[in-house]
C-alpha cells in the first residue's frame, strides 16, 4: 500500500485508512519508483489523487471496463453478448461470478439481469480483489443494473460451502494455460490471477449451486466436457462459451 508521487494529504490518509483496515502495510512513497517498491513488496495498491491501481516490476493495473466496454453498448444497442445468451440471463436473476479478475463479466451480465438481479463475484488473489473493491466503491452502479458485491475466497472451496440452488446462474473464465491475444494490462491480470485449471470437479460443483446453468469459457473442448454436461454456445468470440445445467 503506497500513494503516487504529489499525493495529497487527504490521499495519504485514505490509503493508510485502508491499510489499517485490511491489515496491510503502508510503505512511504519517498521518491522510490513503483518498479523498485515492486522488486521489494510484490504487488502494491497504489493510491493516486485520481484512482487506485495494481503496481508490479510488470506494470500497472487499472480497474477499467477495457473490453466489456464496447459488450455493455452492443447489450444497449440490442444486439446482445455471448456471455449473456450462454447463460440464458433474466431480468432478477442471482448470479456467481467465481472468477471476478477485473469484473467485466459481472458488469456485463449486472446490465442483462437488472436492477432487480444481484451478482457476486469471488476473488483469490488478494491485489485483484482489493483493486475491484475499491473501484466499485469509488463508481456509481450504471442505471438499470444489478448491485455487485466482491469477496476474498477461493472460489472452488466457496462453492462447496454453498447449499444446493444457491444462485440462478454460476460463471467460470479461468486463465487459459496458453496466453490469447487481449487488451492491454491481460499480461499483469494473468501474472496477478489464480492459475488453478478448469476442472471437471469444478463444473460439477457448479451445477449443484446452480438453479439454471453454468456457463464457462475456455480455449477448447476437453474430452471430459461431455461428462459434465458441457455444450458449446455457438458464437464469433475468439474464446468459446459453454453451457451445462444440474438436469443435463
Amino acid at each position: 500500500m503506497t500513494v503516487s508521487h504529489k499525493a495529497r494529504q487527504e490521499t495519504i490518509d485514505r490509503a493508510r485508512h485502508y491499510g489499517d483496515e485490511w491489515e496491510l502495510p503502508y510503505v512511504e512513497r519517498d521518491d522510490r519508483p513503483v518498479s523498485e517498491l515492486g522488486e521489494q513488496f510484490g504487488a502494491l495498491l497504489v493510491f493516486t489523487n485520481a484512482e487506485v491501481l495494481v503496481a508490479t516490476t510488470e506494470g500497472q493495473l487499472r480497474f477499467h471496463l477495457g473490453t466489456a466496454f464496447i459488450r455493455l453498448k452492443s447489450l444497449e444497442r440490442g444486439d446482445g453478448d455471448t456471455l449473456v445468451t450462454a447463460a440464458q440471463a433474466q431480468a432478477g436473476d442471482t448470479v456467481l461470478d467465481t472468477t471476478l479478475g477485473l469484473a467485466r463479466d459481472s458488469r456485463v451480465i449486472a446490465r442483462a439481469i437488472g436492477e432487480t438481479g444481484r451478482v457476486h463475484g469471488i476473488e483469490s488473489s488478494p491485489p485483484l480483489f482489493h483493486l475491484a473493491q475499491l473501484g466499485f466503491e469509488n463508481t456509481d452502479r450504471p442505471a438499470n443494473s444489478a448491485p455487485i458485491t466482491v469477496e476474498l475466497l477461493d472460489a472452488r472451496q466457496y462453492l462447496r460451502s454453498l447449499e444446493t440452488d444457491s444462485f440462478d446462474i454460476v460463471i467460470i473464465d479461468p486463465m487459459f494455460p496458453t496466453p490469447t491475444t487481449s487488451d492491454a494490462g491481460f499480461s499483469l491480470l494473468r501474472h496477478l490471477a489464480d492459475g488453478h485449471e478448469l476442472t471437471a470437479e469444478w463444473v460439477q460443483d457448479a451445477r449443484r449451486v446452480a438453479r439454471r446453468s453454468v456457463v464457462v469459457k475456455a480455449a477448447k473442448s476437453h474430452p471430459w466436457f461431455g461428462e459434465v454436461g458441457l455444450e458449446w454456445v455457438p458464437s464469433n468470440a475468439n474464446a468459446a462459451w459453454y453451457r451445462t445445467s444440474r438436469t443435463q
